[in-house]
């Protein structure tokens, strides 16, 4: 199986690699999310490892955009952070879910954020505005 990394830190391209060849898997490295697209359409990898954060093209507009092609096949996507501490939400994630438009979190204290395409008003915040920070919606929790 083909395994696609995305990760701008050489040092952690590098471990992710050589941790992953050798448990078996043939790896496809990409330094950002511009050259993992490209690499993923080359290569049609079925899972991809990338970071969120990254120059080019972000580990979530990388999803998207993955998301967007609509290939007969499923493409699995794992998002690493190292964002850390009080100033990222992620420290208040339960569970998360990344869909075809936008991503959801459900956060620790039960209630739901979201963020992304919001041609609709999907996200449920009374606008039709993308939303690339996350928003609370309405009514879950």
């Amino acid at each position: 199986m083909n395994i696609l990394i995305a990760e701008d830190d050489p040092v952690g391209r590098l471990t992710l690699q050589a941790m992953l060849k050798a448990a078996g898997y043939q790896v496809t490295p990409a330094s950002d999310g511009q050259e993992a697209l490209d690499a993923w359409r080359l290569t049609a990898a079925r899972v991809i490892i990338s970071d969120w954060m990254m120059p080019e093209m972000d580990g979530l507009e990388l999803c998207r955009r993955i998301r967007d092609a609509r290939t007969p096949l499923y493409t699995y996507f794992i998002l690493l952070t190292g964002r850390s501490g009080k100033e990222s939400f992620l420290t208040e994630v339960t569970a998360i879910a990344a869909g075809n438009l936008h991503t959801c979190a459900l956060l620790e204290d039960k209630t739901v954020v979201c963020w992304g395409d919001n041609n609709v008003g999907q996200l449920g915040d009374n606008t039709t505005t993308q939303r690339t920070d996350p928003v609370p919606v309405r009514g879950l929790s």
